[in-house]
């Protein structure tokens, strides 16, 4: 078999495996779809909840990424037609000056819907009006900008964030790493900290099949919801 052929069955053999993983992630997003429960506590709050006997263990593991975003949370995306070489790309350590709005970037509601199986970006006022939709296999993983991770650490510098376990953000690679690194070091600064410390908008972007989405989350926690459900 030449190499050619060889690379012909890897590639058919690769796509068929991609196939087969997405036709089981779908059934298990549908099925899963069918055991979520919504009720209300004595303290009028919604929750979403499952049978754990009902569920397979996938079921239940699927359930627990996807729950922070059944209800949904408020975030910044880009435009699809905004992208003009003369737009303004937005930096939130300048975000007092030039807004997420004035760079592209308008506020979505973004849910996860089980019944399509589907992350949803829906109009803020129009809750059923889907803007943008990218179906459970097709989503990869989130990248963390370089600026978002320097917040991060700073803000993580000064016991700012929720939890230990949430001051760790992963690093995409180790040349990422190595340049943060020497960015820390001319950034570890007084002023550079306060600046961090007052910063409540963290750009990242969420990398599906055939598109990468450029978002905003308005909190660390709604980062980490999303950064959780799809990685």
């Amino acid at each position: 078999m030449c190499i050619r052929d060889r690379y012909n069955v890897s590639a058919k053999e690769e796509r068929k495996k991609q196939a087969d993983d997405y036709i089981d992630l779908m059934g298990i997003g549908k099925r899963l779809a069918s055991h979520i429960i919504y009720s209300t506590d004595k303290q009028h709050e919604s929750k979403y909840k499952i049978d754990p006997d009902k569920c397979s263990v996938k079921e239940a593991q699927l359930f627990e990424s996807i729950k922070p975003l059944l209800e949904g949370m408020t975030i910044y995306k880009k435009y699809k037609n905004k992208s003009s070489l003369k737009e303004k790309v937005f930096d939130p350590l300048f975000a007092s000056r030039d807004p997420p709005e004035s760079c592209g970037f308008g506020k979505r509601s973004l849910v996860y819907n089980p019944a399509t199986c589907c992350l949803e970006f829906r109009a803020l006022k129009k809750p059923f009006a889907v803007d943008y939709a990218v179906s459970l296999p097709d989503l990869k993983r989130t990248l963390i900008p370089n600026t978002t991770l320097q917040i991060i650490r700073a803000q993580s510098k000064l016991n700012l964030l929720v939890s230990d376990s949430d001051r760790s953000v992963e690093l995409q690679s180790e040349m990422e790493e190595a340049k943060l690194d020497r960015l820390a070091r001319m950034k570890d600064n007084s002023q550079f900290l306060e600046q961090c410390a007052g910063m409540k908008l963290y750009p990242f972007e969420i990398v599906a099949q055939n598109s990468r989405l450029e978002v905003i989350a308005e909190s660390y926690s709604a980062l980490k919801k999303v950064q959780s459900m799809i990685e």
